[in-house]
């Protein structure tokens, strides 16, 4: 990709790509690495932006991924690694954030037919989808982002998550008002 033809489009390039482990203590396992890199604002000027240690989405991406992996959350990829390094010099934006989260790579099939299996497969999907959201709730943790591309039977896509801080019972799930298209 040619970084020039983003431009004034993004400040952050995100992108994910299946990966393993090639040294370690897990040789082999299979994951998913998300990549976060901050970009110029002009690409054909890049010293006019000024070049960030992070991001925000890359900050509660990570903190949140943390946290629930810590917490033992089976509702989500857990973090298995990452990585947050600065651009060098031929890179997009020199000095700014590189950053990979490398997450474990979960089983499961693409649902794009959904309508077309039959009533009992769907049924254990849709199980499948409330028990994972019942068990994020039941974390404390809320999704701002609950479109259907971030659920997959395990909630993904954690940048847009928060933990809620008080004493009342965590929030139940209703798929009418939980769930959008």
């Amino acid at each position: 990709m040619d970084v020039s033809e983003l431009k004034g489009d993004l400040d952050e390039l995100y992108r994910s790509r299946s990966s393993y482990w090639v040294e370690g203590p897990n040789p082999g396992v299979q994951g998913i690495a998300k990549i976060r890199m901050q970009l110029p604002d002009d690409p054909e000027n890049p010293s006019a932006t000024k070049p960030q240690r992070c991001s925000t989405h890359l900050g509660f991406e990570y903190y949140n991924h943390l946290t629930l992996t810590n917490l033992g959350c089976t509702c989500i990829p857990k973090l298995l690694d990452c990585a947050l390094l600065t651009q060098k010099e031929g890179d997009p934006l020199p000095g700014g954030f590189f950053f990979f989260l490398v997450m474990e790579r979960l089983p499961g099939c693409n649902l794009v037919n959904f309508g077309d299996l039959p009533m009992s497969e769907r049924d254990q999907v849709r199980w499948a989808c409330a028990k994972s959201i019942r068990d994020f709730y039941a974390f404390r943790y809320m999704h701002d982002d609950p479109d259907r591309g971030n659920l997959m039977c395990y909630i993904i896509d954690l940048e847009d998550a928060y933990q809620i801080n008080d004493d009342q019972e965590p929030t139940k799930f209703m798929p009418t008002l939980h769930y959008r298209e």
